[in-house]
Formats: C-alpha cells, sequence, structure tokens
C-alpha cells in the first residue's frame, strides 16, 4: 500500500484529506506541524508528502527544502498547498 504522509496545522483540512486518501486505499499518516511532519519523513520515507505551504514554526518551502536535500528522501514526491 503507497503511504502518503499529510502535513497540515488544519485539523480540519487534515481530517478530510485523511479520510478521502484513505478511502482511496492508501495508507495516511498525518502530522500537525512542519517540524512533527520532518521528523516522520525521516522515519517513514513515504511514497508522497502533501504538505500545507503556510504554517506556524516550520513553512510547507522549508519542509520541501530539507526533505529534497536529504539523500533518502530526496526522489519523494512533494506536493503543496498554497492557500
Amino acid at each position: 500500500m503507497v503511504q502518503i504522509l499529510l502535513i497540515d496545522d488544519d485539523s480540519t483540512i487534515r481530517l478530510l484529506l485523511e479520510r478521502t486518501l484513505k478511502r482511496q486505499g492508501y495508507d495516511v499518516v498525518c502530522a500537525g506541524n512542519g517540524e512533527e511532519g520532518l521528523v516522520k519523513a525521516k522515519e517513514l520515507h513515504p511514497a508522497m508528502i502533501i504538505c500545507d505551504w503556510v504554517m506556524p514554526g516550520v513553512s510547507g518551502l522549508q519542509v520541501c527544502r530539507q526533505v529534497k536535500s536529504l539523500p533518502d528522501l530526496a526522489t519523494t514526491f512533494l506536493f503543496t498547498d498554497f492557500s
């Protein structure tokens, strides 16, 4: 099963996306902020990361840069939400 890491500080968005993706057969892991998301990305090596762009602390842009700088995660597909 394909694993997706969902990083968003909005719990409603996380819940809606998680439910939708799970109904489609994906294994979804959620993180409530960029820092937590980076820890989980390093631990899990998901196939895809869906990340909110604007978050307090570690932003979506910072998450993308850090993920792409890590050799183990450099080929991970990243999708960011600019809203």
